[in-house]
């Protein structure tokens, strides 16, 4: 039972294995036989020589003493036969006939597999050399058509795509405005020599339209212009245009000449009557500035070291001073009325109208009394305002300012003030700014309820009133556009009090201009100062 996975073996070689290698080897016969310059090889002859031999001789042999074997070990029941198993036993002993057999085979086929291995080798070198053959020629064929591309690509650039690119470039630019100052005209007679010179063609045409159009704007309507075609629809348009709007410039200056002839007459019926009112006007500021007191009046019984700015924004103006002298007191009043030209005189007169009825208290006032003669100044003026029907029609027209009263004999100055702006420029150097009170004169509800004040300061030999509107505080200029403002007035004024009072009227109207600059006169201005000398 031990020799039956042997037997089983050897009736799978004798059957199977041994036929199916034998069909191999005839194989590799065929296969050498495809290489016919390796056939005249000594040691190939040889080998296949030897070959032969053991599949004709060794092989057999060999395998004619597996089949005795197997024809004497038939079954398990022969193994019981003495004779046959030992002369079994001797042909696979290890120096019995089968095992020199195999060492004969085994001698042969190392020297036929050197050989075999030297055939492949050169097989290989063979196919590597073919290889190599074939690479180098595939190398210089890709070069080869490398090349022919790059030289199809120049001619296709140089004869296509830089045409096309350059044609481009020329439409690329018309679509945005934009005319070529030169362009080259290409004689090709192919696709894009027709691309070109139809790229020609138009920018010229859209030149010559262009240079069509602006002789039309500069109302050149002689300038000729012709068609590409008879189809050209533009071209037409544009004569077309041309006559429309030379028509219609005809009309239009007809328009022009017979409506300046119009402005020319109108221009001198204004031209009349402003004049007219140029006249009316500078006979209003005369009769306005005569309504004012005489400064040598104010001179003689005041001070004669006095200055007055007086500069209103159109011709007549809504500030005025006023002054009368009572029982040895002068009284001086510096106004600044709602709004300025005509308005502003309008209200000039009704101030200097109502201060007049005023002071005709004084013959059971005192005329130091100054807040007395305000609030009557503030109810007349009320009066002279208010409409019939008990409603005030010119709300908030009004006036700011201060009255004063100055008692020589004893250097005081009595004084009430509606928001008025005045300042004492003592000899020592010291600016006093004078007191008001937070309402001016004019239109209220109840008129009867307001009440000013009286304010009392002492003034010495060589001291400089001042008494201003808010004009000059308020005009703008400078570098920065803004106004000239209360602290540069104060520095001005303690600046003019040092000074002569010859040369204060030119200070204040220098330092006024300098400061404006181009600005506009915002407001009418005044300013009034007097130097007291006793």
């Amino acid at each position: 039972e031990n020799d039956l996975p042997e037997k089983q073996e050897l009736r799978s070689l004798v059957i199977r294995q041994v036929p199916s290698k034998i069909e191999e080897v005839k194989s590799l016969l065929t296969s050498l036989n495809s290489y016919p310059e390796l056939l005249n090889e000594k040691d190939y002859k040889e080998s296949v020589k030897k070959l032969d031999t053991i599949f004709k001789l060794t092989v057999e042999n060999l395998f004619a003493n597996y089949r005795s074997i197997w024809e004497m070990l038939p079954d398990f029941s022969s193994y019981n036969d003495f004779l046959r198993y030992e002369s079994a036993r001797l042909l696979v002993m290890s120096d019995g006939a089968i095992s020199r057999l195999y060492q004969q085979i085994a001698w042969e086929l190392t020297l036929i597999t050197r050989v075999v291995s030297a055939i492949s080798e050169k097989k290989i070198q063979y196919i590597q050399e073919s290889f190599n053959t074939l690479t180098r020629t595939y190398v210089l064929t890709i070069m080869g058509m490398v090349g022919i591309s790059l030289i199809i690509a120049f001619l296709l650039t140089f004869n296509i795509v830089r045409p096309l690119g350059y044609a481009t470039e020329i439409l690329m630019d018309l679509s945005k405005g934009i005319v070529p100052q030169s362009i080259r005209e290409d004689s090709r007679s192919d696709e894009i020599g027709k691309l070109l010179r139809a790229s020609y063609i138009l920018t010229n045409s859209i030149k010559r339209q262009t240079y069509f159009a602006k002789e039309l704007a500069r109302s050149n309507f002689k300038v000729e212009y012709t068609p590409l075609s008879e189809q050209d629809e533009l071209g037409i348009s544009l004569l077309k245009m041309r006559d429309a709007l030379y028509e219609s410039e005809q009309n239009l200056m007809e328009k022009v000449r017979e409506r300046t002839r119009e402005l020319e007459e109108q221009k001198k019926e204004v031209e009349k009557l402003y004049g007219r009112l140029i006249e009316s006007l500078s006979y209003a500021r005369k009769i306005q500035v005569a309504l004012f007191p005489q400064l040598h009046t104010i001179k003689n019984e005041v001070s004669s070291k006095i200055t007055l700015l007086y500069l209103p924004k159109d011709v007549v103006g809504g500030d005025f001073f006023w002054f009368k002298s009572e029982n040895g007191i002068s009284l001086i009043a510096v106004m600044d009325c709602t709004g300025h030209g005509v308005p502003g005189a309008f209200m000039t007169i009704v101030g200097l109208n109502a201060l007049e009825r005023a002071t005709t208290l004084l013959n059971s006032t005192s005329p130091l009394d100054t807040h007395i003669l305000m609030r009557h100044l503030n109810l007349y003026v009320c009066e002279m305002v208010h409409q019939p029907g008990g409603r005030i029609e010119m709300i908030r027209d009004g006036m700011e300012g201060m009255l004063l009263a100055i008692d020589k004999k004893n250097k005081e100055i009595h004084y009430s003030s509606a928001r008025g702006i005045g300042f004492l420029c003592k000899k020592s150097g010291e600016v006093i700014q004078l007191r008001k009170d937070p309402f001016p004169i004019g239109p209220e509800e109840d008129p009867l309820s307001i009440h000013f004040n009286k304010y009392t300061i002492s003034y010495q030999r060589g001291d400089v009133l001042w008494l201003s509107s808010d004009g000059y505080i308020d005009q703008l200029g400078g570098p920065k556009e803004r106004r000239f403002g209360k602290n540069n007035f104060i520095s001005l004024i303690v600046e003019a009090s040092r000074i002569p009072h010859e040369e204060r009227y030119s200070l204040l109207l220098k330092t006024l201009k300098e400061w404006q600059g181009n600005t506009i006169q915002i407001d009418d201005i005044i300013v009034l100062a007097i130097e007291f000398e006793d």
